[in-house]
């Protein structure tokens, strides 16, 4: 698995979570709408195709996990890749999953 750097960029109404190798080279990012200040919708999943197979996309929902625990903020998952990674650790997810 990759040491990725990750860094979240948070703005009005949307907000995208990064993931970036040790040589400041963009792995992957996750992109998501705020609906409002508690609540987020991930829209989607992106892994550069370099990094295919790497875990990148693991450790960006798990970023957004994290941040969202953080900020007492609930998550909608859209993205197929989040819905999957949502229904295949629902005990992981359950502190933020929107209900």
């Amino acid at each position: 698995m990759l040491d990725l750097i990750i860094t979240v960029h948070d703005e009005a109404n949307v907000g995208e979570i990064h993931a970036y190798t040790q040589d400041n080279v963009l792995a992957g990012r996750i992109t998501y709408v705020k609906n409002d200040a508690h609540h987020i919708t991930i829209e989607h999943t992106y892994v550069e195709e370099a990094f295919n197979g790497q875990g990148v996309g693991g450790q960006l929902v798990k970023a957004a996990i994290e941040y969202c625990e953080a900020n007492n903020i609930k998550i909608t998952p859209v993205c197929p890749y989040v819905v999957h990674y949502f229904e295949k650790h629902t005990d992981e997810v359950a502190s933020v999953l929107y209900k």
